[in-house]
């Protein structure tokens, strides 16, 4: 039986989150915003989390004042479907691992039940329709008890699996939700192009830490040309893009050189990529870092680059490079457009044209400080739209609507 005890509040209402993408441990490299909202929670609700083990992680801990709890789904070493890409770009990369796909799902339905039923959860917030979504669904239909449960969708939940088959399940799965948010008002249009009615759809992304976390610090130097590119390393980034204008570039700019932070499947094919253009020595593959020192890392380049496509749904790390100080060059697509909208010190470019990537990269090169001093003065805008502060209340709100009006108060 799971009962923690770590931090009791009798006061205080109980939230579960589920997750498939949480730190597995204490400065762990794995994207880690779903950990920051929850650790922010804490002040108003008793917190649960629920996601999945992997080799090296306990079974359960505290964290932040978040209780953690990681189920096992196969034997340690074979724990692969999760983290390291995620479980899309995982999938994809070996079709072995869909062999793990039903002992994680019935691992996570039977912890999910333990945790609600021990701990008397009053409401479940699920991240990402697949797998986390479904489960919580599932069980809400096998389990008359089961609490109210949010779903948030991220950008790959909604986009990938697009066959009739799982379209259906997505819309039937966000309609016995009580509340869904998206990240981004193009993910809303993917939502209701499912069949989803817009009412029941709201947009709140996720947030960045700009109060102490993610702030401007000292310009580079004059001369240092370094470009810095920030996610996992799958398909749909356009790295291969970025990396393919760097002979161009160094023609223009001899001293420029590109750090790529992150890991993924696609590490190996875009190491070949460096190789074949003969710039080894001006790419850097750094792997993943921990959150705490990506801000390092923004403030040392001279430029961030995020070529996304368009089937990105937040382009979050766009705001971490800005609120350090570091101007942007992304492609036109919905989600930047979003992101951006208010904001200075950026170049967009049309997504899939290397040349127009190039040119919007020297621009900035040649005007450096000027977009810099540009991203200063957007620093205010910034944080009132994506500071953890701000959207933390956000979804506070939104669990507290959701209980009250289950208990008819």
């Amino acid at each position: 039986m799971i009962r923690l005890e770590n931090n009791p509040s009798e006061a205080k209402r109980r939230l579960l989150v589920v997750s498939s993408t949480y730190p597995r441990w204490l400065g762990d490299s794995e994207p880690g915003f779903v950990h920051e909202l929850s650790k922010r929670l804490v002040k108003d609700y008793e917190v649960f989390v629920l996601s999945p083990h992997a080799e090296g992680a306990k079974k359960k801990e505290l964290l932040d004042g978040v209780n953690v709890i990681r189920f096992k789904y196969a034997p340690e070493r074979f724990e692969t479907l999760a983290y390291n890409g995620g479980i899309v770009s995982n999938l994809k990369a070996s079709r072995i691992k869909f062999l793990l796909v039903p002992a994680f799902l019935v691992a996570q339905l039977f912890a999910l039940w333990r945790l609600v039923r021990v701990n008397n959860i009053d409401i479940v917030h699920a991240h990402w329709l697949l797998p986390q979504g479904i489960v919580v669904a599932i069980l809400s239909v096998i389990w008359p008890r089961f609490p109210p449960f949010f779903l948030t969708s991220h950008g790959t939940d909604l986009m990938a699996f697009r066959g009739s088959i799982f379209r259906r399940l997505k819309r039937w799965m966000i309609n016995r939700s009580v509340s869904y948010t998206v990240v981004s008002s193009m993910l809303r249009g993917e939502a209701k192009a499912l069949g989803v009615e817009d009412q029941k759809t709201a947009v709140v992304p996720m947030g960045v830490d700009l109060e102490s976390g993610f702030t401007p610090g000292s310009c580079p130097q004059a001369g240092q040309y370094e470009l810095l590119f920030v996610g996992r390393l799958v398909k749909g980034k356009g790295l291969e893009e970025l990396i393919s204008i760097m002979p161009a570039l160094l023609g223009e700019f001899p001293g420029a050189s590109l750090t790529i932070v992150g890991a993924g499947p696609e590490a190996v094919p875009l190491g070949r990529l460096v190789d074949s253009l003969g710039v080894r020595d001006q790419v850097s593959f750094e792997g993943a870092k921990p959150a705490t020192k990506m801000p390092d890392y923004y403030r040392r380049a001279c430029l961030f680059v995020a070529p996304f496509q368009p089937s990105e749904g937040l382009g979050l790390v766009t705001i971490e490079a800005l609120g350090c100080g570091c101007p942007v060059v992304t492609t036109d697509i919905p989600a930047t457009r979003e992101v951006l909208k208010g904001i200075k010190g950026f170049v967009t470019v049309p997504s899939g044209d290397s040349k127009r990537l190039l040119n919007g990269v020297i621009e900035v090169l040649r005007n450096r400080k000027q977009y810099a001093d540009a991203v200063i003065l957007s620093n205010e805008a910034i944080k009132r739209r994506f500071d953890w502060s701000s959207v933390s209340a956000q979804y506070s709100q939104l669990l507290n609507v959701v209980i009250q009006e289950e208990r008819g108060e």
